[in-house]
């Protein structure tokens, strides 16, 4: 009687790694499908599968955010830093 919850559990991305190597043509699929999945033992997290797509974005992330603001010219942080940093007010007025 415990198994007409299981479909909706899969909807929680996280496999035992006995179900994953039963099913991993699924699991490959909703890894494309519905993002990463996370394989378990013993009820612990040990690896993801991820969609090739997810992984370049973590390899190669063209648009993370932290090379956003590396390579973004913020003028106005730089102005900030500066002017209270080195120049007091009274100066630029």
């Amino acid at each position: 009687m415990g198994h007409h919850h299981s479909k909706a559990n899969k909807s929680k991305n996280t496999w035992q790694i006995q179900e994953a190597k039963a099913k991993f043509s699924q699991l490959v699929h909703d890894s494309t499908e519905k993002g990463h999945q996370i394989i378990t033992k013993n009820g612990d997290p040990i690896a993801v599968i991820l969609s090739i797509k997810d992984y370049d974005k973590i390899i190669h992330p063209k648009n993370s955010l932290l090379n956003f603001f590396k390579n973004a010219p913020y003028p106005e942080f730089d102005l900030d830093i500066q002017r209270s940093k080195d120049l007091p007010r009274e100066v630029e007025l």
